[in-house]
């Protein structure tokens, strides 16, 4: 038998009633838009914020854009696949009464007069356990060309640089961890290998590697910074670079 109170309601009614039971269990979600720090006269840079909170998770993710339809799509996706994967991994169920799934991201640009555009993105979450974790992502462009710039593109082909990136880091980690540095940790964490230095930016007159916990020490010496002077891998880089 109908529902006589369903059957009466305007259908607009019902149609409202509907979303929000769909909707209701999505979370609250604000975004923003505001301008950044200035990085050059020739680069506009906007700040984008997202923030969202549910019953077993809140976010709150920070991006940037620079008027590029290359690089901002290409950080805009990267942003929104951040916040999918977390959703997908928490799930629907709360840590505990007190304790809620966290994702935290916030980005550091870094700018060349030659046009390469360089963003650290430090991503905290936190989905049980003693601690949270903090990944470092990077990711370079190139502006006059729209193009995102692997570690490879910067050395002349046939050069081993993934051995010289490694023997000049060891050393620096090995000074720098102090009481954390251990040789077996650092050797593997920091060995020649194409992802121990997939985190890097291009600065003025240095390249700049970033080390995540657990990688090349233990979790409470945190994240390691090593920047290394261009000057010392003049010989490996490749021409096309060393001409910007």
């Amino acid at each position: 038998m109908p529902n006589r109170q369903l059957a009466s309601c305007p259908t607009y009614l019902i149609l409202f009633i509907s979303a929000a039971i769909l909707f209701s269990g999505c979370g609250k979600e604000k975004r923003s838009e505001t301008p950044a720090a200035t990085l050059s006269p020739t680069v506009e840079i906007k700040n984008h914020q997202i923030k969202k909170s549910g019953d077993n998770f809140k976010l709150q993710v920070e991006y940037l854009s620079v008027g590029s339809k290359f690089v901002d799509t290409t950080v805009k996706n990267f942003a929104e696949n951040e916040i999918s994967g977390f959703r997908q991994m928490i799930g629907t169920e709360r840590l505990s009464h007190n304790w809620i799934n966290e994702l935290t991201m916030k980005y550091e640009p870094i700018f060349r007069p030659d046009s390469l555009l360089g963003i650290k993105f430090e991503i905290y979450t936190f989905t049980g356990g003693a601690h949270g974790n903090t990944r470092i992502v990077t990711l370079n462009f190139d502006l006059k060309s729209n193009r995102r710039l692997a570690l490879s593109d910067l050395f002349a082909i046939g050069t081993t640089f993934l051995d010289t990136l490694s023997a000049i880091s060891k050393g620096i980690l090995k000074l720098q961890l102090g009481e954390y540095g251990q040789d077996d940790w650092i050797a593997k964490g920091a060995g020649p290998e194409p992802e121990n230095f997939q985190r890097f930016l291009i600065g003025r007159d240095s390249l700049v590697f970033f080390f995540e916990q657990y990688t090349v020490a233990p979790y409470a010496a945190g994240v390691q910074r090593v920047s290394i002077q261009l000057q010392r891998l003049s010989e490996l880089l490749n021409p096309e670079f060393e001409k910007n």
